[in-house]
C-alpha cells in the first residue's frame, strides 16, 4: 500500500533525516513524542539546525485528536518540519507493519529522487521519546554504516512505577539481551558493530540509508515484528548495521497491546509473571552460542581462511555436509544470503528454551571464557539478574 505524498512540500536541501511516525488514536502520547524532536542538540550540547530533519506522522483512521496534536505542534514552528499525512488503511492493512513502511516508502522516494541515496530513513513510534541526541547520534553513527539500530527501554518514570517483581523481570530481560550483544561481539566481532552493543533492532528506533533501505526491498507488510523481518533483510544483503547504546528512546511500558504479540505483549506478561512469582523463558544460551560460533566460521570459509575447526562448527550446527556448507557460501552473493540458505537448507540442532535466570549464567560463563573479556558497559540496571 502507497499513500498519496502529494501535501507534501519538495525535501528541505539541509534535510538529512526524515523520521517516520505511525499514529492510530495516540492524542495522549503523541504530544510528548513530538515535543522531544524541538528539543533536539548536538552532539555537544549546543543547538541543532532544525532544517536537518523532518518529522513525518502517519494518522491512519485516527478517532480522536491525534491529527490535531500534530497539526497544532506543525504550526508553530517551520522548523523542524513536522508534516501529517492522513489515510484510512483497508482493514487488512489496517497495522503498524504496513503504516510504517507506507512512509518509509514515501521518505526514501523523497531522498532517491532528489539523488541522494545517502539520505537517512528513521523511524519511531507515537508512544515514545527520542533523547535529546538522537538526532546527532543517529547522524554520527550513520557515517560509517548502512543502518542503526538504537537502544529502547522503557522511561525511567514507567519502570519506577512496576512492581518490584514485574521490575526484576524487566531488567534481567535487560541484562539477558545486553549479554547477547556482548556474544555476538566476541564470537563473531565487525569492525563497524563493536562492543559494547546490543542485539535489537526495534521500529521504535532505527534508522536506515534510502539506497540500502530500497536495495533490501523495504520494510515487509507485516501485521507485526515487520521490523525484525526487515533486520533479516539487512544481514542478507550484508548491510552494516550499527547497534548504538548512544541513539536512545524511552519508550511506553503500557500493557493494553496495539499489536498481537508487540512490545505491550510482553509487557502484560511479565507483569502477569511477576504477580505469580515466575520466571521466563528465552531462547536458550547453547543455541545462541552455537550459532553465533557457526556464523563465524562460515564467514571465515567463504572467505577461504577456515581451517578443519572451523568446519567441524559449521558442519555440526547447521547439521550440512563439508561439501554442501561449500557450495552454499560460494554460491551465495552475500554471505547474509549463504548464512541465512544454510539456515533454510540445514537442520540446526534443537536446544529447548531455558529460564532467563540460567540464560544469564551460561552467557556470563561463555564470556568471561574468552581473554580479553570484551568491554561492556559502564552501567547496567540496578538489580539485573
Amino acid at each position: 500500500m502507497r499513500i498519496d505524498p502529494g501535501t507534501l512540500p519538495p525535501l528541505d536541501p539541509s534535510c538529512r533525516i526524515t523520521v517516520a511516525i505511525p499514529a492510530k488514536n495516540e492524542a495522549e502520547s503523541i504530544g510528548a513524542t513530538l515535543l522531544a524532536f524541538s528539543q533536539q542538540r548536538a552532539l555537544d550540547g549546543s543547538s541543532i539546525d532544525p532544517r536537518t530533519f523532518e518529522v513525518l506522522v502517519l494518522c491512519n483512521d485516527c478517532s480522536d485528536g491525534t491529527a490535531d496534536v500534530v497539526r497544532w505542534f506543525g504550526a508553530q514552528s517551520r522548523a523542524p518540519r513536522i508534516h501529517l499525512l492522513e489515510a484510512s488503511l483497508a482493514p487488512s492493512a489496517a497495522h503498524v507493519g504496513t503504516a510504517r513502511r507506507a512512509l518509509l516508502d514515501v521518505a526514501s522516494d523523497r531522498y532517491l529522487g532528489a539523488g541522494r541515496p545517502r539520505g537517512i530513513l528513521a523511524s519511531t513510534d507515537a508512544d515514545s521519546r527520542v533523547d535529546h541526541r538522537w538526532i546527532a547520534w543517529t547522524l554520527a553513527e550513520m557515517e560509517a554504516v548502512d543502518a542503526v539500530a538504537g537502544h529502547v527501554e522503557v522511561s525511567d518514570e514507567e519502570r519506577e512505577r512496576m512492581l518490584a517483581p514485574m521490575r526484576l523481570l524487566y531488567d534481567r530481560e535487560r541484562t539477558y539481551r545486553r549479554l547477547i550483544g556482548e556474544l555476538e561481539a566476541a564470537k563473531d566481532p565487525a569492525d563497524f558493530d563493536p562492543a559494547p552493543r546490543h542485539d535489537a533492532f526495534v521500529g521504535t528506533s532505527f534508522a536506515v540509508a534510502a539506497a540500502t533501505y530500497r536495495n533490501a526491498g523495504g520494510l515487509a507488510p507485516l501485521p507485526r515484528l515487520e521490523d525484525q523481518a526487515f533486520a533479516r533483510r539487512l544481514q542478507r544483503i550484508d548491510a552494516r548495521v550499527r547497534h548504538s547504546y548512544a541513539v536512545r528512546v524511552a519508550t511506553s511500558a503500557r500493557r493494553v497491546a496495539r499489536v498481537d504479540g508487540g512490545f505491550a505483549t510482553f509487557i502484560d506478561d511479565l507483569a502477569a509473571r511477576g504477580e505469580r512469582g515466575e520466571s521466563f523463558p528465552v531462547l536458550a544460551a547453547r543455541r545462541s552460542i552455537a550459532e553465533s560460533c557457526a556464523r563465524a566460521a562460515l564467514r571465515r570459509m567463504r572467505k577461504r581462511i577456515d581451517d578443519s575447526g572451523d568446519v567441524a562448527r559449521a558442519m555440526s550446527f547447521f547439521r550440512l555436509e563439508e561439501p554442501a556448507l561449500r557450495a552454499i557460501v560460494s554460491d551465495a552473493a552475500t554471505f547474509g544470503e549463504g548464512f541465512a540458505r544454510a539456515l533454510d537448507l540445514g537442520t540446526p540442532r534443537s536446544y529447548p528454551d531455558e529460564p532467563v535466570e540460567s540464560a544469564i549464567a551460561k552467557l556470563r560463563a561463555s564470556l568471561a571464557a574468552r581473554k580479553p573479556v570484551a568491554p561492556t558497559l559502564a552501567r547496567t540496571a540496578s538489580g539485573a539478574g
